[in-house]
C-alpha cells in the first residue's frame, strides 16, 4: 500500500489541543498532507485552552492555504487562541457542541 493509499484511507481529522511549537509543526503537516491528496472537506477538532500566538498563527495560514474546505468543531473547552482557530472555518462548516465552554479576551502581551 503506498503512502497515498493509507492517507486516502485515513479520516481527514485533525484535532488541536494545546498550542505549542511541536504540536503546530504536526498539525500543519497533516493539513498539507490530507489537501495534498483530495480537496474532501478536512474536519478540524479543537478542544484548546489556547497556547502560544504565533502557533496558532502558523495553523491558521496553513488552514487558509489549504484548497479543501476547513470544517471546525469546538468540543470541551474552547479558549483563547483556541477560539480563533475555531472561527477560521468556512462559512457554514463551524460547529459546536451544545455543552462546550468558549471563552475570548481582549489581545494582552507580556511587558
Amino acid at each position: 500500500m503506498s503512502d497515498k493509499d493509507k492517507i486516502e484511507n485515513k479520516p481527514r481529522v485533525v484535532y488541536i489541543g494545546e498550542l505549542t511549537e511541536n504540536v503546530s509543526k504536526e498539525i500543519i503537516l497533516e493539513l498539507m498532507r490530507f489537501d495534498m491528496v483530495s480537496n474532501e472537506p478536512i474536519r478540524v477538532v479543537v478542544n484548546s485552552c489556547g497556547g502560544y500566538t504565533s502557533e496558532m498563527f502558523a495553523i491558521y495560514d496553513a488552514m487558509r492555504i489549504c484548497d479543501s474546505p476547513i470544517l471546525t468543531i469546538g468540543i470541551g473547552t474552547v479558549m483563547s487562541a483556541g477560539v480563533i482557530l475555531l472561527a477560521a472555518g468556512e462559512n457554514g462548516g463551524r460547529t459546536i457542541s451544545a455543552s462546550s465552554t468558549v471563552m475570548i479576551h481582549e489581545v494582552s502581551s507580556a511587558s
